[in-house]
């Protein structure tokens, strides 16, 4: 079983519990996405799709760990989910990350 080792004095197991699965992770360009992704390949996933909104940042975050760009998606849009369940038609696990604020169309 191979280790993660988080610090000089303390090894963990993986336990591959994803192993030979298909998991697709909303909001995954950064951040939380992005470790939940890093987690799912030490637990032995199959296949990781990594969306987001924002495309560019989604395709170099999937590419640094061989995951999956799917497409860019807002989770807010029925079209945009209607087209990934087209691009990925079996999923095992989905993990819904991506967070809508309601502050989106505010000026920063």
């Amino acid at each position: 079983m191979p280790k993660i080792s988080l610090s000089s004095s303390r090894t963990f197991k993986t336990m591959q519990r994803l192993k030979g699965k298909v998991c697709l992770i909303t909001g995954a360009a950064r951040g939380i996405g992005k470790a939940i992704a890093r987690a799912f390949i030490t637990e032995g996933v199959l296949e990781v799709y990594v969306t987001d909104i924002d495309e560019n940042t989604g395709r170099q975050t999937a590419h640094g760990f061989r995951g999956r760009f799917s497409r860019k998606l807002d989770v807010a849009s029925e079209v945009g989910w209607a087209a990934i369940a087209r691009a990925v038609p079996e999923l095992d696990v989905l993990v819904n990350n991506a967070g809508i604020t309601g502050f989106e169309n505010e000026p920063h």
